[in-house]
């Protein structure tokens, strides 16, 4: 059994993500169990603490070491996971890598809070850490759930029709990097815009052939954006 397990401040956030979309599908047919781990399970005191203010000065606290290394240690055979702002960008690929990894052991996600996370705790403990950009959240319990999830869906049979991955922005039927093509639905008219013809021509491979350009365009597009962005910070 695949397990993914988090340790975080406020299990109940994560708990209504887990009942929902791919989470909910995976659990319900045996693929994955999710475990929620409460951190203040773990506190040094009979108050609850977990965190300490910053040795040096500044705001904020800082989640203690020796509270989230007896949660983690709680658990075997854990890969242990962080976000940061400073850490490399989540990607597709990760998520392809990570789920591999649950063949052997089960992945352990440490939702940050406060400040941020005792720098020796994430040097002895953790394994991997990933950013999804350049932003701060309140806490990392979002940013792990988006990775969780990115992992998930990737277990075959999960979505139904394979496409839904393979086809998907990154996926296996694109060339590498490669974002997916626009999509469209019905009405074929609405508010004047009308679907492109190619795509009702009946034409597969003339369709196919259009899809694999717009991809290129959207891709190169963003990555044009990409690069001003980060070369004006």
């Amino acid at each position: 059994m695949r397990v993914m397990r988090f340790i975080t401040l406020y299990p109940e956030l994560v708990r209504s993500h887990l009942a929902y979309a791919a989470f909910k599908r995976a659990q319900s047919r045996g693929l994955m169990r999710f475990e929620v781990v409460d951190l203040r399970e773990y506190a040094c005191d009979n108050h609850g603490t977990v965190d300490g203010a910053p040795y040096g000065g500044g705001g904020g606290m800082v989640m203690r070491p020796d509270v989230l290394a007896a949660a983690v240690q709680s658990c075997s055979k854990n890969y242990i996971i962080t976000t940061s702002p400073g850490a490399e960008y989540f990607s597709q690929q990760a998520a392809a890598e990570l789920y591999e990894r649950l063949h052997s052991q089960d992945l352990c996600f440490v939702c940050g809070r406060f400040s941020g996370i005792d720098e020796r705790f994430l040097q002895t403990h953790v394994q991997a850490s990933w950013s999804l950009g350049d932003f701060i959240a309140s806490g990392g319990e979002l940013p792990c759930l988006m990775i969780a999830e990115a992992i998930c869906r990737l277990t075959p049979g999960l979505l139904g029709d394979v496409r839904n991955v393979t086809e998907d922005s990154y996926g296996a039927h694109l060339p590498a990097g490669s974002l997916r093509s626009p999509l469209y639905t019905k009405p074929r008219v609405w508010r004047g815009l009308e679907v492109p013809q190619v795509l009702l021509s009946g034409d597969h491979r003339a369709a196919a052939q259009w899809r694999l350009e717009q991809a290129q365009q959207r891709t190169a597009r963003v990555q044009r954006l990409r690069g001003c962005s980060q070369n004006k910070s």
